[in-house]
């Protein structure tokens, strides 16, 4: 062997291991990605929460979710329409980036937060029709449609 050939070796080994930590490195910022967006998207899911519990206006806005449209003032249908729309933003975004786990958690969203209140299917019908592609509108339209029939004696 002569050292051409032996520096050519030596050469490709070293462009090997190099390729091999890089791999290495993007799977492990891969990994970290994934764990910091699953935060956010619990840290928003959280904060949602803390502007119920930690602001009494919006709280007893909140707990209006169940009356009649007619029922409630313009200024705290704006109040829960933000609420709603937010929540529903968050969740297409976190749709388009996140998969099946993603989908099933707007299922949930959509028939236990927003559904389940006569203000929630209000604004559903209202605007929130809107704010959906049409995969998810579907899955939307069922649960109206399930929650609704379950509602008929309110």
């Amino acid at each position: 062997m002569d050292l051409l050939l032996i520096s050519q070796i030596i050469t490709s080994l070293a462009t090997l291991l190099v390729a091999s930590v890089l791999i290495y490195q993007l799977r492990i910022q891969h990994n970290d990605s994934v764990r910091d967006f699953a935060y956010q998207k619990t840290e928003h899911h959280l904060s949602r929460m803390r502007a119920v519990y930690e602001n009494k206006d919006f709280r007893e806005i909140f707990a209006k979710r169940d009356y009649e449209r007619e029922k409630i003032s313009d200024e705290e249908y704006l109040a829960l329409d933000y609420y709603f729309r937010v929540m529903i933003a968050n969740q297409n975004t976190n749709n388009r980036l996140g998969g099946e786990e993603d989908i099933r958690m707007l299922k949930f969203l959509l028939r236990n937060v927003v559904m389940s209140t006569k203000i929630g299917r209000y604004w559903y019908k209202d605007f929130g029709t809107t704010l959906l592609n049409k995969e998810f509108q579907k899955y939307a339209d069922e649960i109206y449609e399930d929650v609704s029939i379950d509602k008929l004696g309110d």
